[in-house]
Parts: structure tokens; sequence; C-alpha cells
């Protein structure tokens, strides 16, 4: 019943490497929706070393052929959980979407995570189960050992698919007995030590240690932007000037979402590993990085610190965004649909929420409340559930700022923000803001 796992366990190599390769190339690099919209053909096109993309196939029959052997004893042994969906409809061919490959504790990247687990536990419970019974037959000690999953070679593994045959054959005894045909023994001792010495002896444990990709807008938590102003400290503003001279420098949205992207995968590190704040942006990208050739605006290599990486993120967000708005754009992508509720208006026979946020805009200063409105949808309500949708968004705005230690809002904000404004309209909230800001 589990022999197909057993024998499965020698891909575990392919696998683990094409985890490793892809981790490589996306941690912290990739959008969530990218990955679902690039195709295993796409990504094998662009491979232009034909070398590497026979490297690559070969990985990814090791994929294949063990997902065939064992998909069926997942949902019975599997320790990570697989939904059925993506057990009755995964194909491993040039159409699956790049994110199954991605090794991911949520969504389809799941599935490399939990089959390189089941196979792992697999070979690990073998070795244990027959150095067991060796040691009350033979009454010697095993000396165990561990090697990471990251260095797993095939001479590791039990490998026996195509080697078991030859070697039961090898202790094979024919004989011919007049009348009787033929008579076939085993020397079954003989056979016992030598597929113990063949498959047991000198096998290590494996020590698992999964890579797990952070898509780029996973980055975007309240917790990654506090665990910032924790250990990047002071984080400032950059003057209006500054700000002004690198979106002109930038000019187009997409400079501006190229910059983004560096900045985002800056926000990740400084998040995990922290920095001085006075460190030039220019020294940090070029040192620690390695991204400052292709770092769209030079004009923010001049004026940033580490202590502003905060701020130039918040005013290309905002800037993009804002650009994407006016377009007719969708500008919070793989946004929970449930956050993308319109306000009513008058005519809809509901309060008039679009009059009363009108009449709230005239009185504040529009551009440090959209910056913080921004903020706050793509830090906090992007990872909120769908019961949360009720909630008003006032009060979740002022929860957010408390929680994360941030200054509270202005009395005249907190007095005047229409209250029957939801969660759920966060986002038509912010259009709004934009448009009214542009006329």
């Amino acid at each position: 019943k589990e022999e197909p796992i057993l024998r499965a366990t020698q891909y575990i190599p392919g696998i683990v490497q094409l985890q490793q390769q892809f981790y490589d190339l996306y941690h912290r690099r990739l959008d969530k929706t990218e990955a679902a919209q690039i195709t295993v053909g796409d990504f094998v096109r662009g491979l232009k070393i034909e070398h590497k993309k026979r490297l690559f196939c070969k990985k990814m029959n090791c994929v294949k052929t063990a997902w065939t052997l064992v998909k069926d004893k997942l949902p019975e042994y599997a320790r990570v959980h697989v939904p059925p969906k993506y057990l009755q409809k995964t194909t491993w061919d040039d159409s699956l979407p790049l994110s199954y490959l991605i090794p991911t504790l949520t969504g389809p990247g799941v599935c490399t995570v939990a089959l390189v687990d089941l196979l792992v536990g697999a070979h690990n419970d073998f070795m244990e189960k027959c150095h067991s019974e060796l040691k009350k037959k033979q009454k010697t000690e095993w000396r165990k050992h561990k090697i990471p999953v990251s260095h797993i070679q095939q001479c590791h593994l039990l490998d026996y698919e195509h080697h078991l045959l030859s070697i039961v054959l090898s202790h094979c005894h024919y004989s011919l007995h007049h009348g009787k045909g033929q008579d076939v023994t085993y020397d079954y001792p003989a056979l016992e030590k030598h597929l113990v010495d063949r498959f047991i002896h000198g096998k290590p444990l494996i020590q698992l240690e999964i890579p797990q990709v952070v898509y780029r807008k996973d980055v975007y938590s309240a917790m990654t932007f506090a665990n910032i102003r924790k250990k990047v400290k002071p984080q400032v503003k950059l003057g209006n000037r500054e700000q002004k001279d690198i979106i002109n420098e930038l000019r187009t949205t997409q400079n501006i979402r190229d910059c983004l992207d560096d900045v985002e995968i800056i926000i990740g590190f400084l998040s995990s590993g922290g920095g001085d704040a006075n460190i030039e942006l220019r020294k940090y990208v070029k040192r620690a990085l390695k991204i400052e050739d292709r770092f769209k605006s030079k004009k923010a290599l001049e004026y940033c610190h580490l202590g502003h990486i905060l701020s130039l993120w918040e005013t290309l967000s905002v800037q993009m965004s804002r650009n994407l708005t006016l377009a007719k754009q969708e500008p919070f992508d793989s946004l929970n649909k449930i956050f993308l509720q319109p306000l009513q208006t008058k005519d809809e026979g509901g309060e008039d929420q679009i009059g009363e946020l009108n009449r709230f805009l005239r009185g504040i200063d529009l551009s440090p409340f959209l910056n913080l409105l921004y903020e706050f949808i793509e830090t906090s309500v992007r990872h909120l559930d769908s019961q949360n949708k009720d909630w008003p968004l006032l009060d979740t705005l002022e929860a957010h700022l408390d929680q994360n230690g941030l200054d509270s809002l202005h009395p005249d904000i907190a007095k005047t923000f229409p209250v029957s404004i939801t969660v759920s309209q966060a986002v038509a909230t912010w259009k709004a803001v934009v448009f009214y800001q542009q006329n």
C-alpha cells in the first residue's frame, strides 16, 4: 500500500532543486497575480540556454512522476493539507501556472511542499523501522546522522526501482532435475545482507527545510511596516520638493511601477534584518542588494537614506495608484472583491455617503489623509477576512493606528468622517478622495 510513496522518494533531489530555483528567482520579487498568469511553458520559453531548458525539464519530470505515484495518498498520509481542487485538477504540463511550482504554505504552491514533506517523512520512517528491526536481530546500535534536504543526493536515498530485480536474481540458484524440471532456490541470508548493505546502511535521515517564497505584495502588512519603524528608526518624511523631483523624473506609471518593485524588495529585507536609518539608499542597493544599475530613480538614490524608505514607498505607491485610478483602472490588484463595494448616493434610496464624504473632504488636508488611507488598505484591509467587511471604516482605521503605535487621527477627522462608510467601501472611499483632489 505504501510502496509507491517509497518508490517516489528517489525524486526528492529534483523536486527540492526546483523549489530552490524558484525561491532564488522569485522570493519577494514576484506578485501572486503575476505567478498565476505565467505558465510553465512561458517560463521554459524564457530560458535561452538549451542546457538550462533540459535541466528544468528533468526536474519537472521528477515532480510529475512523484505526483502521479502519490497524489491519491496525499489526503491520508500528508501532514500538509492539499485542497481537493489541486489534487483533482493539477496536470503538470506547459499550461500549468507557475504558482504551482513556487513553494508556499497557502494556494497552489502547497502542492510541491506537501509532496516533499510526504516523501521525506516516508524515507525517515522507513529508515527508522529498518534499523529498529536490525537492532533486534543483530544487537547493533544505529549511529544516526541527518542531512538537510537541500544537500540530499541520489546516493543518500533508497533508489531501488531499477536495481532491486538484479540484486534478487544475483542470489537466485537454478538446478535441473531429471523428470522434475527446473528448481529455483534463493540464498536468503546473503540476499538480506546485500539489500541491507545496498539500501539501508549509511543512509541518513533527512532534515526537512523547505524554502517558502514570500510574494511581493505579502510584504504589505502592518507588522512589516511596524518592524521597519522599530528596526530602522527614525523613519522620516521626504520633503515635498524631493517627492516631486522623484515623480517628475520617473514620469510614466510603468517607470514608477519598476522602481516600486525594487523598493518592495528593500522593504522585505529591512523588515527582517533591520538597518541603520542613516545609511544612504545608494550604498545599500549597491552593496547589500546589488541592484543599483537597474534602480529607476537616480533622484531617490541621491535624496534618500534608509530612514526615508517608507516615505519613498508611500510616494511611489500613492502616485502610481492615483494614476491608475484616474485612468479608470484598478489600483489595488489581488484585493478581495468584498472590499471593492461602491459608496451609496441619495438616488439609491440609502444614505448619501458620497455627499457626506465630499463635505468631510472640504475641511481636511487631503494629501496626508490619502496617504494614510492607502497604507491602511494595503497593510491592513488586504489581510482582513470577509467577516470584517461591515466594520465601520473609521473605527477600524483608528484601531489600526493604535495597534501599530502610530499617531491618532486628527480630532476633526474623527468627528466628521461619515460613520456609515464600512471597511467593504475602503477602496471606493480612496478613489473618491483621488477624484475629489484631482477636481
